[in-house]
């Protein structure tokens, strides 16, 4: 069986003994980190709307957080993109936040916004939606629940609140602070390049790798993937996941 993070992993041999599981990270492309803080406007938001939490999370952006925005940056919009076959996200469209549906590709959008949000409440797992804005070069404003299973640091990687006034105010910050802004686009790429799916992974026999993840050679000392075996090309698009 394989989990995505460890800590499901570690979940699941608690209620399978015996059983042979692996905890394999998502993958994510390594593509250019695209153009600098100047050259970026607006908030991005990323999701699959088949995955309730997040219309929950830009509903929540909606009613509480944008709000508490508006009073300082009235103009400034939230760009939401993803598979919305049921409506969900069209639904949350208005003033301050514009949909676009499914798109072809992610990276257009991440080049364009200055801040990434993941304003999740709910869900499991490692967040695809923060990875790949990291792996692109945009830093993020996220929960503690969007930062699961990929060893982000408040302050060092990306900024986590968990209230709308306390994610106002990291967003107002991020998005002002050029200083902030790059520093933590360069420490925010390090932890998802080690979650990158690298080439000695993609050869191990998953069927014998049943360890825990601390002890899989494949992986650092401390259980994450080495930054010198990123690899790529992958395709980057829009994932179901998300």
């Amino acid at each position: 069986m394989v989990c995505v993070i460890d800590s499901d992993a570690e979940v699941v041999r608690g209620q399978i003994p015996g059983a042979d599981i692996v905890a394999v990270p998502n993958a994510h492309a390594e593509v250019p980190e695209g153009p600098g803080f100047e050259q970026r406007t607006g908030f991005l938001f990323v999701g699959n709307f088949n995955h309730p939490p997040n219309a929950d999370a830009v509903a929540w952006w909606k009613r509480d957080i944008a709000p508490l925005l508006a009073e300082t940056r009235p103009q400034t919009e939230l760009t939401v993109i993803g598979n919305d076959p049921m409506g969900t996200a069209r639904e949350l469209a208005g003033p301050g936040i514009t949909v676009g549906g499914t798109v072809v590709s992610t990276l257009p959008y991440l080049h364009q916004a200055r801040v990434s949000v993941a304003p999740l409440r709910y869900g499991a797992g490692m967040k695809s939606k923060v990875g790949e804005a990291l792996a692109a070069g945009i830093p993020v404003v996220l929960t503690s629940v969007a930062a699961e299973g990929m060893g982000l640091v408040h302050e060092e990687h990306v900024l986590i609140a968990d209230t709308a006034d306390d994610f106002a105010a990291a967003v107002q910050r991020l998005y002002d602070d050029p200083e902030l802004w790059e520093r933590l686009r360069q420490a925010g790429a390090y932890p998802c390049g080690q979650a990158l799916w690298p080439r000695s992974y993609e050869k191990r026999d998953l069927r014998h790798a049943g360890q825990p993840a601390g002890d899989s050679s494949s992986r650092s000392a401390n259980g994450a993937f080495p930054r010198s075996l990123r690899k790529g090309p992958i395709r980057h698009e829009l994932e179901a996941t998300q």
